[in-house]
């Protein structure tokens, strides 16, 4: 969740381009580590998202808003591994590997999100 702030911050808009309006973003976090699952329902909640339900996870939505431009942000958090997702997104766009990559020997961080990422090509 370290970086979902970023998508939600409106000074980043300026950034966007205008000829790609994104109008729904579906982020999944992973938090394999139980104890810190607390902490992220926590920083949800502070972020402004709402608990919806959801089957098998912990779901949250958001509206945002950028100028005329309004943004549903579903974030889908998953307390598992995600090595251990017996149903990863359908679709993937972008992976972010954020304070993990480093715990992984470099072959096998490649060979494990080839796999996470396989059911989306």
């Amino acid at each position: 969740l370290s970086l979902v702030h970023h998508f939600l911050d409106s000074r980043q808009a300026q950034y966007a381009d205008p000829r790609l309006p994104i109008t729904h973003l579906e982020y999944y976090a992973y938090e394999s580590n139980l104890n810190l699952v607390k902490g992220c329902k926590e920083r949800l909640r502070a972020l402004g998202f709402k608990e919806i339900t959801s089957h098998n996870e912990l779901s949250y939505q958001r509206l945002f808003s950028v100028g005329s431009l309004t943004i549903e942000v579903s974030l889908h958090l998953r307390p598992i591994d995600f090595q251990d997702d017996s149903e990863p997104p359908k679709e993937i766009d972008l992976i972010i590997g954020c304070c993990f990559a480093d715990l992984f020997d470099p072959d096998q961080l490649i060979e494990s999100l080839l796999s996470f990422a396989r059911p989306c090509v």
